[in-house]
């Protein structure tokens, strides 16, 4: 019997120029998120990240935007996402295909998913 997706309610920061997720923008292929289009996520990488909330979205877009050196103006949109298993945000190594942890740590009310669709 398959598991029945749900779709949750949540929020993607996104650069307004190509709609390139903010965390990816170093990938030879990084996660474009096109306006009502569905989003699965990348073979040999985990979920992709979400935030639960406009105000957690908003907080992390200050901290990266202020911190990092990561170019263009970011946006936050609404999505609808299918909520993943996984938790914890990873990609494979280039070199051993062995799935190499990026994050230590996700931002606060980040939640995960198999799958996104961006409403706006």
């Amino acid at each position: 019997m398959s598991r029945k997706q749900e779709w949750q309610k949540g929020w993607k920061v996104i650069r307004k120029s190509d709609r390139m997720s903010c965390t990816a923008s170093y990938r030879e292929n990084p996660v474009k998120y096109p306006k009502y289009t569905k989003v699965e996520r990348p073979k040999m990488c985990g979920p992709l990240a979400v935030f639960e909330t406009r105000k957690a979205a908003r907080k992390f877009k200050k901290d990266a935007t202020g911190q990092r050196t990561i170019g263009g103006s970011w946006k936050i949109v609404r999505c609808i996402y299918v909520k993943s298993s996984d938790k914890i945000l990873w990609e494979h190594d280039t070199d051993s295909y062995l799935p190499q942890f990026e994050f230590g740590f996700s931002p606060s009310r980040t939640d995960f998913a198999d799958s996104v669709t961006c409403l706006e």
